[in-house]
């Protein structure tokens, strides 16, 4: 059956729409991708029920990526004790030839950095279940992305916990609410020297070409 025009839209109105994060509007299954009829075509979508809001999105969004802090904490040093494993394999997989030049090095210290970010702060249940919209991150895929998106993690539950008026609105109910927000300080300032260390790394591209390796840094700071 052929689909009538007006239920056909393509990225780029989508993106004017509803913004960059108009790609969602798949996983919550308003859109679905359709085949590209000549290469070099913008890829078309067929709406598959009427499109919210853009105000309808934006609480769809919130919804869709609301964690608690513990969840973004976890999760990033999850990432971290990954990457560690990941670039220790990419290293090893070098040719012997390649794992003394500045690519062999670079991976090596990355590696080194993560592997000492493995001592995630300790921080009470009432702070760790406090809610945060933490937007994933608008990147190309680099092997530097991963890290990136959970240092822009990392940074959402810090902002969250040096804000004392905020702590302060969430839990007054709650008697030791002095006590926690002295908590929520020092894990803020515990995460922002591990944000550093995770901000610094630099890594290698892809090419397995020789000692002219370019680093590829999250470029966060």
């Amino acid at each position: 059956m052929t689909l009538k025009k007006k239920n056909i839209i393509n990225v780029i109105k989508l993106k004017k729409m509803f913004g960059p994060y108009a790609s969602d509007l798949e996983a919550m299954k308003f859109v679905e991708p359709l085949p590209r009829s000549k290469r070099g075509e913008i890829r078309p979508y067929k709406i598959r029920k009427p499109l919210p809001s853009n105000e309808e999105f934006q609480q769809l969004l919130r919804d869709r990526y609301t964690f608690t802090v513990q969840e973004i904490i976890s999760d990033a040093f999850e990432e971290f004790m990954f990457l560690s494993a990941e670039l220790d394999d990419w290293y090893n997989n070098l040719p012997e030839g390649l794992k003394n030049s500045n690519k062999g090095s670079m991976l090596q210290d990355a590696r080194y950095i993560f592997e000492n970010l493995n001592e995630e702060p300790e921080i009470s249940e009432k702070l760790g279940n406090l809610k945060i919209v933490s937007l994933p991150a608008l990147m190309p895929w680099s092997p530097s992305a991963p890290c990136a998106a959970a240092c822009i993690g990392l940074n959402d539950v810090i902002e969250l916990l040096e804000d004392e008026n905020e702590i302060s609105a969430r839990l007054k109910d709650d008697e030791e609410v002095d006590k926690l927000i002295s908590e929520a300080e020092e894990v803020a300032c515990e995460l922002r020297n591990i944000l550093y260390e995770a901000e610094i790394v630099e890594l290698p591209d892809m090419d397995l070409s020789g000692g002219n390796c370019t680093g590829i840094g999250l470029g966060l700071t």
